[in-house]
């Protein structure tokens, strides 16, 4: 009788404590789970996957995409939402010239902060005010944010020393200080703002190409000791 009694309490513990282990966890998702249509399609087509499951294996050997669209036609459906790209860290590059879209002009950048691999990065002509969420993006080398028209604030832009190419052309930016520990700036495409100082300029010795028509400057000395260096230029 002891026995029986021994056996019938070892199964009730048993029953109460199926895992030794602590309380089961929910699976974790494998396959990418897309929110936004247009931007599914755009990945499907690029991955060559016109169908079925893209596993989180598949996304993180992508390092390049280019979904750029025509700027011509804005009657096509446009990317409003670009969360799906945070499952795709390792890419290194990534065009959404005239591909995104959001109808109050402030379009959502935040899923790119984690895509710290990414060394071009062209978002030019879309609805942006907003770039702070690039701030981490610290290995970029090329970047377009240019046509945008309403950002004013690129201090986003303070840490990124790899900086070689920037086109930041028509906008709304006066403040270029955060361009002056751009070492390895070469190109620097900004017209169309509203800057009026150039000093945070002056210690980029290689840069040789600039454009600053259309800003209200009246001061060019900042460039002086590298203006022989300037292979194209506007003033």
């Amino acid at each position: 009788m002891k026995k029986v009694l021994i056996t019938v309490m070892a199964l009730i513990l048993i029953a109460a404590f199926p895992s030794c282990g602590g309380p089961s966890e929910e699976p974790t998702s494998q396959v990418v789970i897309f929110q936004d249509n247009v931007l599914e399609e755009k990945i499907r087509e690029a991955m060559d996957r016109p169908e079925g499951d893209i596993t989180i294996a598949e996304a993180e050997a992508v390092t390049s995409f280019d979904f750029e669209m025509d700027g011509s036609d804005w009657s096509l459906p446009r990317i409003e939402n670009i969360s799906d790209l945070k499952q795709f860290k390792n890419l290194t590059g990534l065009n959404l010239n005239w591909a995104l879209y959001d109808s109050d002009n402030d379009f959502d950048l935040s899923p790119l902060s984690g895509l710290t691999n990414l060394e071009r990065l062209y978002i030019c002509c879309d609805s942006i005010s907003d770039i702070s969420a690039l701030s981490k993006l610290t290995s970029l080398a090329d970047l377009w944010i240019w046509g945008n028209g309403n950002i004013k604030d690129i201090s986003a832009l303070s840490n990124m020393t790899k900086m070689e190419s920037l086109w930041i052309k028509t906008n709304s930016i006066s403040d270029i200080s955060p361009l002056s520990n751009m070492k390895n700036l070469e190109y620097l495409y900004m017209e169309n703002n509203q800057v009026a100082d150039l000093s945070p300029l002056s210690g980029l010795t290689n840069l040789h190409y600039i454009l600053l028509s259309g800003n209200p400057v009246t001061d060019y000395s900042p460039l002086d000791s590298i203006y022989q260096n300037l292979e194209e230029k506007d003033f």
